[in-house]
């Protein structure tokens, strides 16, 4: 998985003006990372907790999703349909998981923070992910 450097230099707004998809199985986890990404200045897109959901969500969404956030595991389904699903759209998007078994290579060097993570390393992943030019 992709090797993430951090600094906490990250500015409180970090994220203005920047939707940010989240999806997670774990509820307490999801509202953390919901307020973790409001706090900055996000809007926060879900949180999503199936795959299911978060697809419908990217599928139906008449507004960009700047970067997005993905448990690999949720509850018996793993995320990487919706991670392929990103890749081919251009939205940049992050694992943050404690598990990175039966990772397919073409996700293995994707950026990925495992649980547990402190929230300014989220933040400045996030950030650092949509940073490029707005589209």
């Amino acid at each position: 998985m992709g090797q993430l450097t951090f600094t906490r230099m990250t500015p409180p707004n970090a994220l203005a003006g920047k939707r940010i998809l989240v999806v997670e199985d774990e509820a307490f986890f999801a509202f953390y990372l919901a307020d973790l990404i409001q706090d900055a200045g996000g809007t926060v897109v879900g949180p999503f907790a199936s795959l299911a959901d978060a697809l419908q969500a990217v599928d139906c969404s008449s507004e960009r999703i700047d970067a997005a956030s993905l448990d690999i595991r949720l509850r018996d389904e793993l995320s990487f349909p919706l991670a392929d699903r990103l890749a081919h759209e251009g939205t940049p998007f992050l694992f943050v998981s404690g598990t990175t078994e039966d990772v397919p290579a073409q996700f293995r060097g994707c950026p990925s923070l495992p649980k547990p993570v402190a929230g300014y390393q989220i933040v400045e992943a996030l950030a650092g992910l949509t940073s490029g030019p707005a589209s």
